[in-house]
């Protein structure tokens, strides 16, 4: 039961993902064709797009920063207790851990 929840918040992960990366993707080039439109003044809302949208590019990348670092810290964290657990069952003797058998 709890691989099927865990699957399902994956799959929403990654549809949450995609979703936040095409937007800013769009806005992104939204701002670059609008570039150099014909601003109407201080309440210009084509102005105030292109800054949500520069915004927007922003916060995707300090949250592909935080993926990568979280990510990154994951991948060394499973690698470094992969190799103590192999160092535990293969350096273990019963000498070392000074097991006594009785018979």
């Amino acid at each position: 039961m709890n691989s099927r929840l865990d699957s399902k918040l994956n799959r929403l992960r990654a549809v949450f993902a995609a979703v936040f990366i095409s937007l800013t993707v769009f806005s992104v080039f939204f701002a670059a064709a609008e570039a150099g439109h014909d601003c109407s003044g201080d309440d210009c809302p084509i102005c105030f797009v292109i800054q949500v949208a520069e915004q927007n590019a922003k916060l995707l990348s300090l949250v592909l920063c935080a993926a990568v670092v979280s990510f990154a810290r994951r991948y060394f964290a499973l690698k470094r207790s992969f190799k103590n657990s192999y160092q535990t069952f293969f350096n273990n003797s019963l000498i070392s851990l000074k097991t006594r058998l009785n018979n």
